[in-house]
């Protein structure tokens, strides 16, 4: 909680407003969700990108992410050092700043989160762009709320339950049926990054 308010106060530093999109392309897990509820906490709205190492090679992953950065009009985008010098933004109508994890982990740190309205959005979660250019929907508190308890019901999720997961955390099943959904629910999480449960041996 106390690194995730250190990157909302940093952002909020540096001149966004509650309402301003922000994109993720964080590929480290840990570093995705405190940087995920810091901008939350912020009053921003994440909008996930997968990283270049699940794009499949780097062509896709420059053209599906310029295209999910103007379609989402970001204002900034959180990455690693390592993917920032892979982000190039200067054609994008937006113009977003590209921040890194890493540097805004210095906060100043926000004392509390920013309150929002429940009907306010909480997420822009696009599509894969598999079969075509990718998609975005809007996604509000309201509606987050409303499927974490579905899912909660539909699991009979209880307060000694443990979730395990390997599903990428740009996907909305990694994201908003397990992260979102523990959280909501209150039980014990281990989330593990897709790429390295795929290398590890059978």
């Amino acid at each position: 909680l106390g690194e995730s308010l250190a990157i909302g106060g940093a952002l909020q530093a540096r001149g966004l407003t509650p309402g301003n999109r922000v994109a993720l392309v964080v590929p480290g897990v840990a570093d995705f969700i405190r940087a995920f509820f810091g901008v939350t906490a912020a009053g921003l709205v994440p909008v996930p990108l997968f990283p270049p190492a699940q794009a499949g090679d780097l062509p896709t992953f420059t053209r599906q992410s310029r295209h999910i950065l103007d379609a989402s009009h970001a204002v900034a985008v959180i990455t690693s050092a390592d993917v920032a010098p892979l982000l190039d933004v200067s054609a994008i109508g937006s113009s977003p700043v590209v921040l890194t994890v890493e540097e805004l982990r210095d906060g100043p740190a926000l004392a509390s989160a920013v309150p929002v309205s429940i009907d306010q959005p909480a997420l822009l979660q696009f599509t894969s762009g598999s079969t075509a250019a990718p998609k975005g929907v809007v996604l509000t508190h309201a509606n987050i709320d409303a499927n974490c308890l579905a899912i909660a019901h539909g699991l009979d999720l209880r307060p000694d339950d443990v979730g395990v997961s390997w599903l990428p955390l740009y996907h909305d099943m990694g994201l908003i049926g397990m992260l979102i959904a523990g959280i909501h629910g209150r039980v014990d999480l281990v989330m593990m990054s897709p790429v390295q449960f795929l290398k590890r041996p059978t």
